[in-house]
């Protein structure tokens, strides 16, 4: 019994750290989508409230290596199947936002990258430009 009680505890805890983390997605992403329009470009630091100098923006493609060398040893196995945005100060992480990832589904709002894997970039090269394509937005890296 009391193993079944530990094993949903920490259910409940993944599930609201995952919640939290992601609602400040939720925020930045519908002031893009509320104040962008197509052929604008943007500086993602003009949407954050938070202090950061780097962001890691991961493609479905990463690696669970790879996501060990941004967050440290990665304890769950959810990263398959999603597109992250890690918001770091130096090598110390802020904020991380997960969008879950399928192919032939659109993202309200999603970061169109040129690789398979990740790009970090500094503060002032997260710079994109901006398609918007009926209800959802598409945040391509400037000079890509």
């Amino acid at each position: 019994m009391k193993k079944v009680l530990l094993f949903i505890s920490i259910l409940f805890f993944v599930n609201f750290v995952n919640s939290c983390a992601n609602q400040g997605g939720e925020i930045i992403f519908k002031k893009i989508a509320s104040s962008v329009k197509d052929g604008d470009h943007i500086i993602l630091s003009d949407f954050t409230d938070f202090e950061w100098n780097n962001v890691v923006l991961c493609n479905p493609g990463t690696s669970l290596k790879e996501y060990e060398n941004f967050l440290g040893p990665v304890k769950f196995r959810d990263f398959d199947l999603i597109k992250a945005i890690i918001f770091r100060e130096d090598e110390t992480v802020v904020k991380i936002i997960k969008q879950d990832y399928h192919p032939e589904k659109y993202l309200k709002v999603e970061f169109y990258i040129n690789t398979n894997s990740y790009v970090i970039l500094n503060r002032d090269e997260a710079i994109f430009n901006v398609k918007k394509i009926l209800n959802r937005v598409e945040l391509i890296l400037a000079g890509t």
